[in-house]
């Protein structure tokens, strides 16, 4: 806070009373804007009364007449000082000369030495009444007048050399003071003069940050700015000093419900002189934001500034969540797997990309926001193992571990006979897998010979009755076929099958199959296992030929009543000739679900489907049932609601001429049950 003495004035009121205010006052006219303490001289060494004695700046001469001697002060040539003689006689009033003090800011105390000397002849001074008064005004020039605070009153003052000690304080809003003459009662020729004048100032507090002064109190804050999660940004404030000596009483303190956001990481010093200055640290290091948040808190600055302490200074910041990838699962999937990435500053403006296994992108087409720390994406066709990329408006983000999408690149040769070894490559393979080549027919003929080499190649051996078609891995991280078709080089067989299925029903599990020709022909063993991997298949039972010989189509049933609900059941045949000679058909599952009352079960059949599949729903109330298809990205292709009566009903669905190969996803919503089913369209 600057703090200057403006101006001094000397001025005669009442010209024509017989009372002389006699004035021998040292002072400065202006003090520095960055002085703490007006100090003014308490003595001037000047013969005022005198022309070649100048006045001080700001004071007038109203005639020669000298006072005689130094109050309170030390004896020094010369020892005159200017003199008013106002002559005249009556009784003075309440008006007088005065002397006239300004400041451009609250002043400190003031004080000064004021004696009273009878005129030559008179043995007493002759005052009765007030004396002195000081006024206050809160305007520099007074012209707020000075009666709005509160008047201070002398009534008495020594004769003496050394005079009367007279010191008060004005008060915080004052910008002018007068010293002004009041006589009550008769009037008696005297002097009065006037000497040491000193005004001392007050602790005065500034700060300011970035060259911008901030006000105790404002409700403009000092902004931060933006600023990720986890980093620390630093401003460094500066407390000046514009008055006298300033102390900080403590420590500089953060408060409000945000204070943990900021840290004051350096102190200023405890003592700040005259036109002195320190610095002190404050770190703005957010923890967290949802997905931005505004923080505010509030600086304290304890000190001795009588007006300004504490001296708070509101401050805010942004806090911005930084966008990163700290996890996914699951870490290997195929085509049309559904990957949860697990992060932080997500938006739902955001985009997901897969690499192409060559150094570029493949972005998901199906993606979905669930919070600012996890997202959804579905791998899309395409899609190689790399890393994941996210991409919004807040930047890029990757994630330091690949993502293996499983799946076939190639498999050599090409094509063979059964019994050849087919070497497979791709990636995600692991030692849990099984193989399997297609019937021919849309069907699967698994592989009981496979060797795995590495995550990316494994071997299998063309079982029996293996057709031309693709080749299909499964694995614990989901399906996987092959892009090209494997060609089967056939040889003629005995019995040629051309249906092998295998459906639940309320009680099992029924197989189906047809020959379309048979030769020598004596029997049928069905075997099943739970266990596809171990390769361990039990006979359940025996079924006769119809015709050993035949070039017709003939018909063939099985019921595994056996079958538990909740589990999967592989099927095969083993086709027996009169000589003993046999081979394996195709491996074909069938899924029992475990019957719930009150909760619709639906069995989806055949899968593979070329255009139609079945639906065998069993509920316990009638009502709608909607169907829904999926293809691998997600997208929608098929919908339809259908009527279901009580109990069991079988219902054909015919789906869109459309589609091509690959894999869908059957969503089935009847009776208070949602089923989701994986189909191969061939």
């Amino acid at each position: 806070m600057k703090q200057t003495l403006l101006s001094v004035n000397l001025k005669g009121l009442r010209g024509v009373r017989a009372v002389m205010l006699l004035a021998f006052l040292s002072l400065f006219s202006t003090i520095n804007v960055f002085a703490q303490t007006a100090s003014l001289p308490y003595t001037n060494r000047s013969n005022w009364g005198q022309a070649s004695y100048p006045l001080p700046s700001g004071w007038s001469r109203s005639n020669a007449q000298t006072f005689s001697g130094e109050i309170g002060g030390t004896s020094t040539l010369p020892l005159v000082s200017a003199k008013l003689a106002l002559g005249g006689s009556g009784i003075s009033n309440s008006d007088g000369d005065y002397i006239s003090i300004a400041f451009d800011q609250r002043p400190g105390a003031i004080s000064f030495n004021a004696r009273v000397r009878a005129t030559s002849g008179t043995t007493s001074p002759g005052f009765t009444g007030g004396i002195l008064v000081v006024e206050q005004s809160t305007l520099a020039d007074g012209s707020s007048g000075y009666n709005t605070l509160p008047k201070q009153q002398t009534t008495s003052l020594a004769t003496t050399a050394a005079g009367t000690l007279i010191t008060f304080t004005p008060h915080a809003n004052a910008r002018s003071i007068r010293i002004r003459y009041a006589q009550q009662g008769s009037e008696a020729l005297a002097s009065v003069g006037i000497d040491n004048v000193a005004i001392t100032g007050t602790p005065e507090i500034s700060v300011e940050a970035g060259g911008v002064a901030f006000t105790s109190g404002s409700a403009i804050p000092f902004d931060f700015g933006s600023q990720d999660v986890g980093t620390t940004t630093p401003a460094t404030f500066t407390i000046k000093n514009t008055g006298s000596t300033l102390s900080i009483t403590g420590n500089v303190t953060i408060l409000g419900t945000d204070a943990n956001q900021f840290e004051v990481t350096s102190q200023p010093t405890a003592s700040i002189v005259t036109g002195g200055s320190t610095t002190f640290t404050v770190s703005f290091k957010p923890t967290n934001a949802t997905p931005a948040l505004k923080i505010d808190a509030t600086l304290s600055i304890p000190n001795n500034d009588s007006d300004e302490n504490p001296y708070l200074i509101k401050l805010s910041g942004t806090a911005v969540e930084v966008l990163t990838i700290t996890s996914f699962s699951p870490a290997v999937g195929p085509v049309g797997t559904e990957v949860t990435v697990i992060g932080s500053g997500f938006t739902e403006n955001f985009a997901l990309a897969f690499s192409d296994g060559e150094g570029g992108y493949v972005f998901a087409d199906v993606i979905n926001f669930d919070n600012s720390s996890q997202i959804r994406a579905v791998v899309p066709q395409g899609a190689g193992t790399g890393i994941i990329t996210v991409v919004d408006d807040a930047g890029l983000a990757e994630s330091s571990d690949v993502f293996t999408v499983f799946g076939i690149s190639s498999f050599s040769p090409g094509a063979g006979k059964v019994g050849d070894e087919v070497i497979i490559t791709g990636s995600g393979f692991t030692e849990n897998f099984a193989l399997a080549f297609s019937d021919g027919n849309g069907g699967y003929v698994f592989a009981d010979i496979i060797g795995f080499d590495s995550p990316t190649q494994i071997r299998a051996v063309v079982p029996e009755g293996s057709g031309t078609g693709i080749i299909t891995i499964v694995d614990d991280a989901g399906l996987a076929e092959s892009q090209d078709v494997f060609t089967v080089e056939s040889t003629p067989l005995p019995v040629e099958l051309v249906n092998f299925t295998a459906t639940p029903t309320t009680v099992g599990a029924k197989l189906s199959w047809q020959t379309a020709s048979e030769k020598d022909n004596a029997y049928f063993e069905v075997q099943s296992t739970n266990n596809l991997k171990s390769g361990e298949f039990k006979t359940l039972g025996r079924v006769i030929t119809q015709n050993g010989n035949s070039n017709t189509l003939l018909s063939y049933e099985f019921l595994d009543a056996t079958a538990a609900r909740g589990t999967t059941v592989y099927y095969r045949l083993k086709q027996v000739d009169t000589d003993g000679a046999f081979e394996y058909s195709k491996v074909v599952s069938v899924n029992i679900k475990q019957a719930a009352k009150g909760k619709g079960l639906v069995n989806v059949y055949p899968n593979p489907f070329k255009e139609q599949v079945n639906l065998e729903v069993e509920v316990e109330q009638a009502g709608e049932m909607v169907a829904t298809l999926y293809d691998a990205r997600g997208y929608k292709v098929f919908a339809k609601s259908i009527s279901v009566e009580v109990g069991v009903s079988n219902i054909l669905v015919n789906l869109p001429t459309n589609l091509k190969t690959g894999l869908y996803f059957l969503t089935t919503q009847v009776d208070g049950t949602t089923k989701t089913t994986r189909l191969i369209k061939e």
